[in-house]
């Protein structure tokens, strides 16, 4: 019950932390994603299965909170979260270059997801001015955060999910 605890603290703080104190920092109103970052990281580290629950939780939160078209989030984490999953199979997971790489993908994939959603709702966004004025600076965003999210991640699975790591892949 402790490892749940732990997990939901962190989990929570990523959260709370993106949502109230990382718009100050943001740029045109674009932040990092601690919660995605967080789920590609665990999917790389435990697998696909694991990381696509998880980042359907994840996204699952983001919906229920942040009031946007419900599911987007969801749909969108849940894919960057596959394709990394499906991809990680095939490198070696400590390498610091992995995290890097997958948070890049991770986060075009979510912004294809959502550009698309968004336009299948109607909605005509530019895509050259949704590609710099949003994609840009969330991509450096998650760049910069990657890896301290990867190793809190890393740091969580063995302190409190030693009997699973790597299991699946």
């Amino acid at each position: 019950m402790r490892q749940l605890g732990v997990w939901a603290a962190v989990i929570g703080s990523l959260f709370v932390l993106e949502t109230s104190l990382m718009p100050y920092f943001a740029f045109r109103g674009v932040g990092p994603d601690f919660l995605l970052l967080f789920a590609v990281s665990f999917t790389i580290l435990q697998g696909s299965r694991l990381g696509v629950f998880s980042a359907f939780c994840f996204g699952l939160i983001e919906d229920i909170v942040t009031g946007s078209f419900f599911g987007v989030h969801t749909l969108a984490k849940m894919a960057a979260a596959f394709v990394c999953g499906s991809l990680s199979n095939r490198v070696f997971k400590e390498q610091t270059i992995m995290p890097l790489m997958s948070s890049l993908g991770a986060t075009a994939i979510q912004y294809g997801v959502i550009f698309g959603m968004v336009y299948l709702l109607g909605y005509k966004p530019s895509f050259s001015t949704t590609v710099s004025d949003i994609l840009l600076p969330w991509l450096f965003y998650n760049f910069v955060f990657a890896l301290p999210i990867h190793r809190l991640v890393i740091k969580l699975c063995e302190s409190y999910w030693p009997e699973q790591r790597s299991k699946e892949s």
